[in-house]
């Protein structure tokens, strides 16, 4: 009994695994049909219905031989398309779809026609004909056609309607989800933006601030949330500051910080004028915090100065070259480390690039730099090209996250 119930329970087990194993597989084998025609569409990879080895003649004679093929009218539209031929084509898609109305492949393809021709009312009347379904064959061909439309109305500048397909597409795109999905989005992000900058440009922000807002229902654009906080900087100041350092966390770069100080400024005002001092505390937290990032990270071009730049060679049992320069640090309270990249433009065409860290210590405001040169200099200065001078360009930042910062370049003569 006991060698009965184990066989039996293996026999179950080996059941469900296999029939796990063939929903896994009927799975991906729908998924990659959907996915298929998604490419077809647009345009990764080639046709399902191939005539490039089939004449338009030879079409029409099949045609003539079985009239109630709808498959080969498709062949000769696509045919007829290849050939520029439109007018001919959009008959006998016509002719495929009278002789079989509810053909999925017939409206499918004539809608993509139809894209093509610009004719968008007419591909989404077509595409809707097709019932809707948990097919992901059907969701990857009306996924294709809305996300065509979408981004034809993007090249004419149409945001308006661009946006509004998307938003069509995107019920397609979230089923699929992977690279269809994030395509689709990216697309949205593009059309609601340019949407609400032109309701930006003509001072509609109420309008703007729904294209924002309808935006980020569907995908987190940083963008989005940046230019959305600056319209609630008229509408609702605390509003508009928890955006601007939601965006701030993620992308400082994308933020004004001066604006961003300014708007917390106000509120800390405003709520030291009502007697909140829990509140004017709390910004003021917010404003030392930001003070703090800049000192330590940001950089500008005034921040410090680099001095007597000249060239020393040294010839004999080990020649060198040495860049020697002076650097002041001209910002007051920092003494972390600064990070300098020179870029060295010699005169006979050769590039180099030196990284150095220059570390100042409390209360030292300028040092003295000298670093080798990848050029030796044999017979004086010959190895540098027939110039005397090579081209120094300083950029610097204060640490290795944050981007360079031009500081200054110049052209240096040698001794």
């Amino acid at each position: 009994m006991i060698f009965s119930l184990k066989n039996l329970i293996n026999l179950l087990r080996t059941i469900g695994i296999t029939l796990l194993l063939v929903v896994i597989g009927v799975f991906f084998a729908v998924w990659h049909a959907a996915y298929e025609e998604y490419n077809i569409a647009t345009g990764k990879i080639s046709k399902e219905i191939k005539v490039s080895e089939v004449t338009i003649d030879q079409l029409l004679l099949q045609e003539a031989e079985h009239p109630e093929d709808y498959i080969i009218n498709i062949k000769l539209a696509i045919a007829y398309q290849e050939e520029k031929m439109f007018s001919e084509a959009e008959k006998q898609y016509q002719k495929a779809l009278s002789k079989a109305p509810k053909s999925e492949l017939a409206l499918y393809r004539y809608a993509l026609f139809c894209v093509e021709m610009k004719k968008f009312a007419e591909a989404i009347n077509l595409i809707e004909n097709i019932s809707d379904s948990p097919s992901k064959r059907v969701i990857g061909r009306k996924l294709a056609i809305y996300q065509k439309i979408s981004e034809k109305l993007i090249e004419i500048e149409d945001y308006q309607n661009a946006a509004k397909i998307f938003t069509l597409a995107y019920r397609y795109a979230r089923v699929l989800g992977g690279e269809p999905k994030e395509k689709v989005t990216k697309g949205m992000e593009v059309a609601f933006i340019k949407l609400a900058d032109l309701n930006i440009h003509i001072n509609n922000y109420e309008d703007a601030k729904l294209n924002l807002e309808a935006l980020l229902k569907y995908t987190d654009s940083t963008l989005a949330e940046y230019k959305l906080g600056l319209i609630y900087k008229t509408i609702d100041l605390e509003k508009s500051a928890k955006l601007l350092e939601k965006v701030f966390l993620k992308d400082y770069k994308l933020v004004n910080l001066e604006l961003y100080y300014d708007i917390l400024e106000e509120l800390k005002n405003k709520h030291k004028a009502s007697g909140n001092k829990a509140k004017e505390t709390y910004y003021q937290h917010k404003q030392d915090k930001l003070i703090k990032f800049v000192s330590d990270n940001m950089i500008f071009t005034d921040d410090f100065a680099v001095d007597n730049v000249h060239v020393i060679c040294k010839k004999g049992f080990k020649p060198k070259c040495d860049l020697a320069f002076s650097i002041k640090n001209t910002t007051k309270g920092y003494t972390h480390t600064l990070y300098l990249k020179i870029a060295l433009l010699y005169p006979n065409g050769k590039e180099e690039i030196i990284d150095t860290a220059v570390i100042f210590p409390d209360k030292k405001e300028k040092q003295e730099i000298f670093t080798s040169l990848a050029i030796n200099p044999k017979n004086g200065n010959k190895g540098l090209g027939e110039a005397n001078y090579l081209q120094v360009t300083y950029s610097a930042r204060k640490n290795k996250n944050s981007e360079w910062v031009f500081v200054r370049s110049i052209n240096v003569k040698y001794q």
